[in-house]
C-alpha cells in the first residue's frame, strides 16, 4: 500500500471552512461594490457600501483565503486558531466551535510540528523509576484490567536491567496512567551507530498517550547499555536484548505493573532481526510472546537467523512501514491478512522517517493506530 502524508480531518475541515468564507465575503463584497457605484445608489448610501467593501469584506475574505495557501507551520497552526476564534463571535458560531474542539486535539498540533503533550498531562500522575541493575524474574499477577484503574504513580525516567548473558541494558521508562496496561517496547536500528535517541520524546508520548507503558532500549554495544554490538544481531544472542527488556517489564522492578497479554514489540532496520529472533525462540521460554509487532524498513537482515514463512511471526499481527524505495516487504502483500504493509513515498530508512514533518505524521500515526488497535484495548 502506497501512502503519501495526509493532514488529518480537522485540517481538511478547516479548508473547506475557510474557502465558504472566503467565497461569502467575496460575493458580499460584489454586491456592496455594484451598490457603491455611481447612479446605483439613490439613497446616498455609497460611504456606507464602500465601508463594507473595504473595511469588513475585503480583510475577512483575504486573511481567509490566505489561510488556505499557508505552509504547514506552528505559525499556521495559530493563524488557522485566530480565524477559528474570530468565527464563533459570527454567524459562522455553529461551524466554529465544533472545528475549534477539534483543532485542540493532539494528532493536529503534530501535524503542525508542535512536539506531543507530556504524558502527565493526558494520562495523570506519576513517581521515580526503579534503577536496579539486577537480573529480573517474572512475577504474579502481573496482568490487571484496564477497568479497575488503578494509578501507575511513576514518573518517566531511565531504568536499568540485564541480560540472561549478564550484559547490562540501559533504557528510557515512560509509564502509562494505569496499572495493568499495555507496553510498547521500541528497539533502534543497527548499534553501534544508532543508539535509543532515534525514537524522539514526541514518539514516544505519543504512544504512552494511548495510556501505554514505553520501555526505548539501547541495544547492546549501543548508547549507554554495555556489550559488544554486532551480538545484538546475530547468533544465539541477538534476542536476548529483547527477552531481557520483557522480563524486566514483567518484574517487580518494572515502574508499572503490566498486562503480559498486551505487548507490542516495535524493531526498526536490524533492530527487527531482535524482535524476529525474541518471536522465534517463545517454544521453550516461559516468557509471553509479543500481541503484535511493528517493523520498520525491515529487510533481508530480518531473516539472518530465522526465515519467515512457516514461522510463528506469521500467525502474529505485523505492520510493516518502508519507504518506497525499499522493495523489500513487497513481497508479503496480500500474503498474510493481519499483516498490514504501509510504504512511504520519498520516505527514509527506519527510524529515519521521524522528522517531524510528512513522513513522521504517516509513519507514528500508523504505529499509533496500530497500538490503539492491538494492545490499548
Amino acid at each position: 500500500m502506497h501512502r503519501t502524508p495526509q493532514p488529518p480531518s480537522p485540517v481538511k475541515w478547516f479548508g473547506i471552512y475557510a474557502a465558504v468564507l472566503t467565497i461569502l465575503f467575496l460575493i458580499i463584497m460584489a454586491i456592496a461594490f455594484v451598490k457603491a457605484a455611481p447612479g446605483s445608489n439613490p439613497d446616498n448610501q455609497w460611504a456606507m457600501h464602500w465601508l463594507i467593501v473595504f473595511g469588513v469584506c475585503t480583510p475577512i475574505a483575504l486573511l481567509n483565503g490566505a489561510a488556505l495557501f499557508l505552509p504547514r507551520s506552528k505559525f499556521t497552526y495559530v493563524y488557522h486558531m485566530l480565524m477559528i476564534v474570530s468565527g464563533i463571535s459570527s454567524c459562522m458560531f455553529p461551524f466554529a466551535l465544533p472545528l475549534l474542539v477539534t483543532y485542540l486535539k493532539p494528532e493536529v498540533k503534530r501535524w503542525f510540528g508542535f512536539e506531543a503533550e507530556e504524558p502527565e498531562e493526558t494520562s495523570g500522575n506519576n513517581t521515580s523509576a526503579s534503577n536496579g541493575s539486577n537480573n529480573t524474574t517474572l512475577a504474579n499477577n502481573q496482568t490487571t484490567p484496564a477497568s479497575a484503574l488503578e494509578e501507575c504513580s511513576a514518573e518517566a525516567g531511565v531504568v536499568r536491567f540485564t541480560t540472561s548473558d549478564g550484559v547490562e541494558l540501559v533504557a528510557d521508562f515512560t509509564p502509562a496512567a494505569h496499572q495493568g496496561r499495555g507496553a510498547v517496547l521500541l528497539f533502534h536500528m543497527i548499534p553501534p551507530s544508532n543508539d535509543r535517541s532515534s525514537y524522539p520524546p514526541r514518539v514516544r508520548e505519543a504512544l504512552a498517550a494511548l495510556d501505554l507503558n514505553v520501555l526505548n532500549v539501547d541495544r547492546r554495544g549501543a548508547g549507554d547499555s554495555g556489550g559488544n554490538a554486532q551480538d545484538a544481531y546475530t547468533g544465539e544472542t541477538a534476542s536476548l536484548d529483547v527477552e531481557a527488556a520483557v522480563s524486566f517489564m514483567l518484574s517487580d522492578e518494572a515502574p508499572c505493573r503490566i498486562d503480559a497479554e498486551e505487548i507490542l514489540l516495535v524493531g526498526a532496520s536490524n533492530g527487527t532481526t531482535s524482535v524476529f529472533d525474541y518471536v522465534s525462540s517463545r517454544q521453550n521460554s516461559a516468557l509471553p510472546g509479543p500481541e503484535a509487532v511493528i517493523w520498520l524498513s525491515p529487510g533481508s537482515y530480518t531473516e539472518a537467523q530465522n526465515k519467515i514463512r512457516r514461522s510463528d511471526i506469521e500467525s502474529c499481527p505485523v505492520l510493516i512501514v518502508h519507504p518506497d524505495n525499499e522493495p523489500w516487504a513487497t513481497q508479503y502483500n496480500g500474503e498474510n491478512e493481519a499483516w498490514r504493509i504501509i510504504e512511504i513515498e520519498n520516505g527514509r530508512h527506519g527510524t529515519g522517517n521521524f522528522d517531524n514533518g510528512d513522513r513522521e505524521a504517516v509513519q507514528l500515526g500508523e504505529m499509533v493506530d496500530w497500538a490503539t488497535k492491538h494492545v490499548a484495548r
